[in-house]
């Protein structure tokens, strides 16, 4: 990050559509339980208190001793299924984290083999796999072209060492220039890498 420019908090503009998707998975959650909070709520309220003025006054104790059970039962209600939501949708991005994870630790180990990280459709993090994907086919590109490059030296190399042997000039001038070539393949396939 270049000195000088403060990184925004809140950027709405970056990957908008998986913000907007994980906004409608949250806000359909705190909905459900506050849709079923207040339909027990509506439920309680529903109770006949007293049929005059006067009797209500004299029954209004009883109403408040009605209504904060509705209150604790409707609140409990809807913190459960909240809950219980909240258990399933960590699972979108958990799930793709993990199999990226695995994937990255093969990758780090050296074991460029599985090139293609294969999510579920409904998965957030598609775009993350597939440049993941992306990169291990390119690493798995250049490191098999390193590894021809480098068979290609072997055997100019027991070439030269066969021609030294046997004393001939020649063939050791011409493995010196395709070893040069060589080795200038391999430099531009290493320059590709910035460390």
């Amino acid at each position: 990050m270049k000195k000088g420019k403060k990184r925004k908090r809140i950027n709405l503009s970056i990957k908008r559509g998986m913000q907007i998707r994980l906004f409608f998975k949250i806000s359909v959650i705190i909905m459900t339980a506050v849709i079923i909070s207040g339909a027990i709520f509506w439920l309680g309220s529903h109770q006949e208190v007293a049929s005059t003025y006067r009797q209500f006054h004299v029954q209004l104790d009883n109403f408040k001793t009605l209504i904060f059970p509705m209150v604790i039962i409707g609140t409990m209600a809807g913190l459960v299924v909240a809950l219980a939501l909240t258990l399933f949708f960590p699972q979108y991005l958990a799930g793709p984290l993990y199999r990226i994870e695995k994937v990255l630790d093969m990758v780090a180990d050296g074991d460029l083999s599985e090139c293609q990280l294969n999510l579920r459709s409904g998965d957030e993090l598609k775009d993350l796999a597939g440049q993941v994907t992306k990169m291990m086919k390119k690493m798995r590109e250049r490191v098999l072209l390193l590894k021809e490059n480098n068979k290609q030296m072997e055997a100019i190399y027991n070439r030269m060492v066969k021609a030294v042997q046997d004393s001939n000039m020649e063939v050791i001038s011409g493995g010196m220039s395709d070893l040069e070539k060589e080795i200038t393949k391999i430099k531009e396939t290493l320059d590709e890498f910035k460390v």
